[in-house]
């Protein structure tokens, strides 16, 4: 949860095993940019900006996981 700043919001990170035993990522995120309405043509930039910045700590997130559960070092 984001409680200072002026970004304000949640962020979800659930790592689940699915049918076949690979793992994925849930990553949900509402934020709210402190100042500047939804559907400002500003805060569509910055959504844009913070969600590839988001889904690339996505992937890096997936990434260590998998290679912790290849070397052993977490169970699956």
């Amino acid at each position: 949860m984001r409680t200072s700043g002026r970004v304000l919001g949640t962020i979800l990170n659930e790592i689940v095993e699915d049918g076949r035993g690979e793992l994925q990522l849930h990553f949900t995120f509402a934020l709210e940019v402190e100042g500047v309405a939804s559907a400002a043509p500003k805060n569509t930039r910055s959504r844009a900006i913070m969600e590839r910045g988001y889904l690339m700590a996505v992937n890096a997130t997936l990434k260590a996981m998998r290679t912790l559960v290849k070397e052993g070092a977490l169970n699956a």
